[in-house]
C-alpha cells in the first residue's frame, strides 16, 4: 500500500465515521424534539380544556345567571329608602322582607309582622315591625335601651311582648310599636316566659315560686291588665301550668287556654263564665293552641335513638265543650327540633312538619276546626319558628337571597 493510497483511505475512514455520529446525534436531536413537541401539545390540549373551555363555560354561566341576578339584587337594594321596600325577593308565593339581615322570632297580628334582626349572626339585635299590607310600607325598626337577648315574641295591634334577659334571667316586656314606648310586664325573681297577648292583656308563665333544682314544677299562669295594672293569677296551686295562650271559646268569650299538670288542656274564659279542664295525654303537652271552642295539641317529639326509626307525631283537635278528640293527622312524620306547637287564629290551626325523610325542609300546614286541610307549602329550609293571624302564617328560614341567613317568608291564606 502506497502512503498515497494510505492516507486516502484513512480520510475515507475518518468522512465515514463522522458522517455517521452526525446521522447519531441528527436522530437524537430530531428525537428529543419530537418529545418536547409531543409534550408542547398534550400541555396545549390541557390547558385549552382547563383554561379556554372550562373557564369560558363557567365564565358565560357566572356572567349570564348570577350576575344578572345580582344586579337585579343589587338594583332592588338600591332604590329602597324610607318609603318604598320590594314585597319579595324571588318567590312571589311569599311575602319577604328586602334586604339582607338575619331575621328570627316573627309575630304576626293580621297583615302586621314583627321580628328580631341582626345585619349579622351575633350582631347586636334589634326589634323591626313591618305593615305588609301596604306596599309602600318599609319595615321600622325600634331603638329598645338595653335590648339583650329579646325571644318569644308575640303581636296584637300595635303592642309587641317579648321575653328578654337583660338583668341576669328571663323577664317579659311590652313595646308600644307606636310610641316606642317599653313596658316591663314581669321582672320578679325566677324566670317569666312564653308570653301572650290580646288587647291590653298580658299573659305568660312564671316562675316565681319555683324552687331552685325544681325546674319549671311550680309554675304558673299570670294575667297583667296593662289599663288598670291589676296583676292576676291564674293558676295558684303547686302544679306545673305552662304555655298560656289567648284564644276563643264557642260563643266567642276570650278565654287563656295552658297545659295544667304534663297532659290536661285548660281553659278560662276572662269573663268567669266558663272554665274547662281535659285530660287529654299521660306525657308532657309541647304546647296547645285554642279557637272557637277547639284546642289543638301536639305531644312532643320521642326521645330517638336512631334518627331512622323516627316515629310521627300527629296534631289532634279536642272541643272544648264535650272533651271530644280527634287527630288532624295522621302518621305525619316531622322532624327533632322544629316547633311543635300549633298556633290559631279565626278558627284555623297552623303547624310545622317536614316532609317524610326530609328533615331539611319544613311543611308549613294548616287546618280548620274541623281538621281539613286548608292549606300545605313546603319550603326549601328548615324553619326555626312560626306565627299566625287571620289572613296569613309566617315562619323564619333560611333563604339563600338573604345571604344564608334566616329570613321571615310570609304566606297569604285564602285567596
Amino acid at each position: 500500500m502506497t502512503p498515497t493510497f494510505a492516507r486516502s483511505l484513512a480520510v475515507l475512514l475518518l468522512l465515514t465515521l463522522l458522517a455517521g455520529c452526525g446521522a447519531d446525534s441528527a436522530g437524537s436531536l430530531n428525537s428529543e424534539d419530537t418529545q418536547f413537541s409531543d409534550t408542547s401539545a398534550t400541555t396545549d390540549i390541557i390547558q385549552s380544556t382547563d383554561t379556554t373551555t372550562a373557564s369560558d363555560t363557567t365564565t358565560t354561566a357566572d356572567t349570564g345567571i348570577p350576575e344578572d341576578t345580582a344586579a337585579a339584587d343589587t338594583a332592588r337594594e338600591d332604590t329602597q329608602d324610607a318609603d318604598t321596600t320590594t314585597l319579595t325577593k324571588a318567590d312571589p308565593t311569599f311575602i319577604v322582607p328586602a334586604g339582607v339581615a338575619e331575621r328570627r322570632e316573627v309575630a304576626l297580628s293580621g297583615t302586621e309582622a314583627a321580628w328580631v334582626e341582626r345585619d349579622t349572626p351575633g350582631a347586636l339585635p334589634r326589634l323591626v315591625s313591618w305593615s305588609f299590607g301596604d306596599a309602600d310600607a318599609a319595615p321600622v325598626a325600634h331603638a329598645v335601651a338595653n335590648l339583650a337577648h329579646p325571644r318569644e315574641l308575640a303581636r296584637d295591634g300595635d303592642l309587641l311582648v317579648y321575653v328578654d334577659d337583660r338583668y341576669g334571667d328571663a323577664d317579659v316586656f311590652a313595646l308600644d310599636l307606636t310610641t316606642g314606648v317599653e313596658t316591663a310586664i314581669a321582672t320578679r325573681i325566677g324566670a317569666q316566659t312564653r308570653p301572650d297577648v290580646r288587647g291590653r292583656r298580658v299573659v305568660w308563665q312564671d316562675c316565681r315560686r319555683c324552687v331552685s333544682g325544681e325546674d319549671d314544677h311550680k309554675a304558673d299562669v299570670f294575667l297583667l291588665d296593662l289599663d288598670s295594672g291589676v296583676e292576676t293569677n291564674l293558676t295558684d296551686d303547686d302544679t306545673a301550668d305552662r304555655r298560656p295562650v289567648f284564644g276563643t271559646l264557642s260563643n266567642g268569650a276570650v278565654a287563656v287556654a295552658w297545659v295544667h299538670a304534663g297532659g290536661v288542656l285548660r281553659a278560662s274564659a276572662l269573663d268567669g263564665t266558663d272554665d274547662v279542664a281535659w285530660s287529654v295525654s299521660d306525657v308532657e303537652l309541647g304546647g296547645l293552641a285554642l279557637t272557637e271552642g277547639v284546642f289543638a295539641w301536639r305531644k312532643p317529639s320521642p326521645f330517638i335513638i336512631n334518627p331512622d326509626s323516627m316515629r310521627p307525631g300527629d296534631v289532634f283537635l279536642t272541643a272544648a265543650s264535650d272533651g271530644a278528640t280527634f287527630p288532624a293527622t295522621q302518621h305525619a312524620e316531622r322532624a327533632a327540633g322544629l316547633d311543635e306547637v300549633p298556633r290559631a287564629a279565626a278558627g284555623h290551626f297552623t303547624w310545622l312538619s317536614s316532609p317524610p325523610n326530609d328533615p331539611t325542609t319544613t311543611r308549613l300546614r294548616v287546618a280548620g276546626t274541623d281538621a281539613t286541610a286548608l292549606a300545605v307549602e313546603d319550603l326549601p329550609a328548615r324553619a326555626t319558628s312560626f306565627a299566625t293571624s287571620a289572613s296569613h302564617a309566617a315562619v323564619t328560614a333560611v333563604r339563600a337571597d338573604n345571604g344564608g341567613f334566616d329570613d321571615v317568608w310570609i304566606l297569604p291564606l285564602g285567596p
